[in-house]
């Protein structure tokens, strides 16, 4: 009704548990008649009237909620009130908005690249294979599983630990070519600890194959819902000339 304009109008996100950075309201249409104002700490948008019914009602037309955090903070339920005020009355509406989240993959790195080089001299003992990983999730509640294998190994090579697990349950595989990591409190800094004591070692007296095929050590981790991207070390050898 024109003869009755609308004084004001606000939008109120509640609660806002990411604001001010990741969290807000915003207006993409704009009116002489109105002048617009927004509260970050608190995500309300007022407009000041007066202006008709249609001018205010294209502008709420125009509010958007963006959440631009990485992992929002829970529950993941927000209420947006909708009020307006004509200088005799004042009504409200609600609209309920239920934020659903996106599985992040897990990854693997070693100092943020995807392959890492050790060198391997036969004879000389293990050699630490992941000693530059890092292992992280953005969905920061996820409890990772770790597989890493040897892809190219062969009788008499194979993965240990060298530091103590007991945070963590480890799972062999295939003559030692193979490890799991995981356990109720394998979170990505308790297996980035891990891996980092993770060494490569061969019992052969003749690597010779090793050294024109270099060994390829796979890690993959997994969060419950899907592998991430796989990380390498390249293992080349150096051998020493038995008597």
């Amino acid at each position: 009704d024109d003869y009755y304009p609308i004084y004001w109008a606000t939008v109120e996100l509640t609660p806002c548990r990411d604001c001010p950075i990741n969290e807000r309201l915003a207006v993409s249409l704009h009116s002489s008649e109105v002048i617009t104002e927004y509260v970050e700490t608190n995500a309300i948008l007022k407009l000041h009237g007066p202006a008709s019914e249609k001018v205010f009602e294209s502008l709420l037309n125009s509010v958007t909620y963006m959440n631009s955090a990485v992992e929002p903070q829970r529950p993941l339920k927000r209420d947006i009130i909708v009020t307006v005020g004509d200088g005799r009355f004042n009504v409200s509406a609600f609209v309920e908005i239920i934020i659903q989240n996106v599985n992040d993959l897990p990854t693997v790195k070693f100092n943020g690249g995807d392959t890492w080089n050790v060198d391997f001299t036969e004879g000389y003992g293990p050699v630490p294979v992941a000693s530059a990983i890092e292992v992280a999730d953005q969905d920061v509640e996820d409890i990772l599983i770790v597989s890493m294998a040897i892809t190219n190994g062969a009788n008499g090579e194979f993965l240990q630990f060298t530091s103590d697990l007991r945070d963590l349950t480890l799972s062999y595989g295939f003559n030692g070519l193979s490890l799991v990591i995981g356990g109720v409190n394998a979170t990505p800094a308790v297996c980035s600890r891990a891996l980092k004591s993770l060494s490569f070692d061969s019992l052969n007296s003749n690597p010779g194959d090793m050294v024109a095929f270099p060994r390829i050590i796979k890690f993959v981790a997994n969060d419950g819902h899907a592998n991430g991207k796989p990380a390498y070390t390249k293992v080349s050898v150096t051998t020493v000339n038995d008597r």
